[in-house]
């Protein structure tokens, strides 16, 4: 039986390239160097070369080369695309390149090694080739042992493919056309039970669904349907989508549905023995969807910061479920006044008799940076903030405004 022969190919778009592969070989691994390896038999070599030729001539970004060994496959990729090398000719094909090529074979450090090789005037591989076996490895110890490997055209670790990832997806071929979300949630169940059952073998979960339906009018109703977190429950995934679609329905009656489950791993949370028990984590999608389908997707989220340092702006994030507030500790309890702001602030003045005691200046500005200049965006702004407290109890925050020349009043603190 004739031994394998190995095609290696180098792409700027290794994801495509990986496809490729995989249609034409069940043996395939992504190399460190950046090339996909995969390997065939000497009969199907030349089809093989002739796909790979197809995609090169249709994207022009393919370098590619066969040969009995991979160390040999993938010098002949990077130094002469095309080519393909026999057995009986790798030794001569190797022998002029240059030794530091093989620096392209490995992901380790081999600057020591190839340094002593070129105090030696070592320069080509089939210089480094010729070299006594026992005298190389008494002086570079295994590096030199291996790169000598390497140099011969000699693989240095057996081939380990590596197996493509599953993709969870299923699809149903309607009998009849659905037109109401009722028909469609029972084959949509059954998708959802099977996704289900298939991620729980592998002991992951789904943080992201993809809804595709063939519709009677000839095109397409395409979604994505986003997780707060991993989870692999049907009847959840079932109630999220059926208010993903009562939000936004297709508009005309369905004849196939494919739905694909993207893998994500378990998410495990331990709740705290001193924390009230509140609403299982399950019902926060549920309840994020039915928010979203009442309010829409641009009202709902969570507060976060602006990039700014004005105190008051903030925009809308998604929610995290995952994040938890960190654990108190011994840390001594501390008083905090919650600082009531005023929108807008409102012009004031101050009587320095009335005032008892008061902290600041604290200096801030924004809007001053140039990538959020522009015609749309708001002008630069600065001010001196002072916590002010008067003779009648209250403590209240101000600040003054040099552009406006004036105080103003921002907050109240209770």
């Amino acid at each position: 039986m004739a031994a394998a022969r190995f095609i290696a190919v180098f792409s700027s778009r290794p994801e495509e390239t990986l496809r490729l592969a995989r249609s034409l070989s069940p043996q395939v691994a992504l190399h460190p160097s950046g090339a996909v390896l995969l390997t065939v038999s000497p009969r199907f070599e030349e089809e093989a070369l002739d796909r790979i030729l197809e995609e090169a001539v249709a994207s022009g970004t393919l370098h590619y080369a066969s040969a009995s060994t991979r160390v040999a496959a993938l010098l002949a990729a990077r130094t002469r695309p095309g080519s393909r090398v026999s057995g009986k000719r790798t030794a001569a094909f190797l022998a002029p390149l240059p030794v530091p090529l093989l620096a392209l074979y490995t992901e380790q450090d081999l600057s020591e090694p190839l340094e002593t090789l070129q105090r030696w005037g070592i320069r080509s591989l089939g210089q480094l080739a010729a070299l006594p076996d026992q005298e190389l490895a008494s002086r570079l110890g295994a590096p030199g042992e291996w790169l000598q490997k390497l140099a011969r055209g000699e693989d240095a670790e057996p081939f380990q493919p590596q197996p493509e990832p599953p993709r969870f997806q299923a699809s149903k071929e309607l009998d009849w056309e659905l037109d109401g979300l009722e028909p469609l949630s029972f084959a949509l169940a059954d998708i959802l039970e099977h996704l289900c059952r298939r991620l729980a073998e592998r002991g992951l979960a789904t943080d992201l669904l993809q809804l595709v339906f063939r519709l009677a009018d000839g095109s397409r109703y395409r979604r994505d349907v986003p997780l707060a977190y991993p989870m692999r429950k049907p009847r959840t995934l079932l109630s999220l989508l059926r208010l993903k679609l009562q939000a936004d329905p297709p508009q005309a009656p369905i004849q196939r549905v494919f739905v694909e489950a993207r893998p994500a791993s378990q998410l495990v949370l331990q709740p705290s023995l001193l924390e009230p028990s509140g609403p299982g984590v399950e019902e926060w999608p549920r309840t994020l969807a039915r928010l979203t389908a009442l309010l829409g997707e641009e009202n709902l989220g969570a507060p976060a910061v602006r990039d700014s340092h004005r105190p008051d702006p903030a925009v809308l994030a998604e929610f995290d479920v995952t994040r938890r507030n960190g654990d108190s500790g011994d840390a001594p309890a501390r008083i905090q006044l919650a600082l009531r702001r005023i929108r807008p602030p409102q012009p004031t003045r101050l009587r320095t008799d009335q005032i008892v005691a008061c902290a600041g200046p604290w200096k801030s500005s924004g809007e001053w940076w140039p990538e959020v200049r522009g015609a749309e965006a708001p002008s630069p702004w600065h001010r001196e903030e002072w916590d002010v407290e008067f003779k009648g109890g209250g403590v209240y925050r101000v600040f003054w405004e040099p552009g406006r020349k004036g105080w103003f009043l921002d907050g109240i603190y209770d």
